[in-house]
């Protein structure tokens, strides 16, 4: 059994798939991009071309390069550390033509003389990054948005004709509060007056109500206007001081004198109550006794059987009722 590389394999197929697979790429170039170690210096696309120097192996060098560069030694990796030529002057910098070895094609190169220091572009402002464009949905809802929005003075437009409205309002509220101040000094004055009516209606009702209870009572209590009519024969002939002691005097008498009247009736009553539901009473017992009579005679004789005496003991009381109950006279 023979055995086939993926090379060979991958060989087989159409030649058009050697630009697209990989697997026939036997050496890539890789070009690695660099950063500047200046701080806020950065590569553009659109800016100038640079090249990337690497940092000195003499120790005082180093340090100067550092101290230009505004970093510290501990922080740094020099291996990948670099800087750019934006950084030094036109003085330290060689232009050199040279031969690629696999193409033969000249090439520019530049070179950095000996002991030369970064001195150019050392303090640069932070920059910030562009935003990416917007999609065209985004740019219609800005446009909408630019007339949607109300510009400066149209607000100022606003706010005038909103004042003006509201001073016109204002005034409105002024006169509005002054005819509701009338109405309410009108209204107090017609309610002064309607409480006054009430007032004296409720008096003349309260008169005529007395008057009315006054007769209805002396028609009904005659002893009030006998009362009356000696009162008026005693104020001729004796003087008001004694006529207010023998009026107390007079009135606890009849006072007295109704009231037992009044007990005396309700005793009588009660007392004729009580005998004729006596009497009642009784009727209606001799007629319940009557009727039971009647209905023990209506039944028919009845007898003990005889051995049943034997065993079960009768009590006197016992035969007695029952001799009278079965034996009727």
């Amino acid at each position: 059994m023979s055995y086939r590389r993926i090379s060979d394999i991958n060989r087989s197929r159409c030649p058009q798939d050697r630009y697209t697979d990989r697997s026939y790429v036997t050496h890539e170039t890789v070009q690695y991009k660099y950063n500047c170690c200046v701080k806020n210096c950065r590569r553009t696309k659109s800016g100038p071309k640079r090249t990337y120097f690497s940092f000195p192996k003499d120790d005082v060098l180093r340090k100067q390069w550092l101290n230009a560069c505004q970093r510290d030694e501990t922080n740094m990796n020099f291996d990948i550390a670099r800087v750019c030529s934006l950084h030094f002057e036109e003085d330290c910098l060689l232009l050199e033509k040279m031969i690629e070895g696999k193409i033969g094609r000249p090439k520019e190169t530049v070179l950095l003389k000996e002991n030369s220091i970064p001195t150019k572009m050392l303090i640069l402002e932070r920059k910030r990054r562009g935003k990416k464009p917007l999609s065209k949905e985004a740019r219609i809802i800005r446009e909408k948005r630019k007339y949607s929005l109300a510009t400066y003075e149209e607000l100022v437009q606003y706010a005038q004709g909103k004042q003006s409205l509201s001073l016109e309002e204002y005034e409105k509220n002024i006169e509005i509060n002054a005819i509701n101040v009338k109405k309410s000094a009108y209204m107090e004055r017609d309610v002064e007056q309607i409480e006054q009516n009430i007032d004296q209606n409720i008096e003349q009702n309260i008169v005529q109500n007395i008057q009315q209870y006054l007769v209805q009572n002396i028609d009904q209590n005659p002893v009030q206007n006998i009362v009356q009519n000696i009162q008026q024969n005693l104020v001729q002939n004796i003087d008001q001081n004694l006529i207010q002691n023998i009026d107390e005097n007079i009135m606890q008498n009849i006072e007295q004198n109704i009231v037992q009247n009044i007990q005396q009736n309700i005793i009588q009553n009660i007392e004729q109550n009580v005998e004729q539901h006596t009497e009642q009473s009784e009727e209606k017992n001799e007629v319940l006794e009557q009727d039971i009579v009647q209905d023990i005679e209506s039944l028919p004789y009845m007898y003990i059987p005889v051995f049943l005496c034997a065993y079960v003991p009768v009590y006197p009381h016992a035969y007695a009722f029952a001799s009278e109950s079965i034996y009727p006279n």
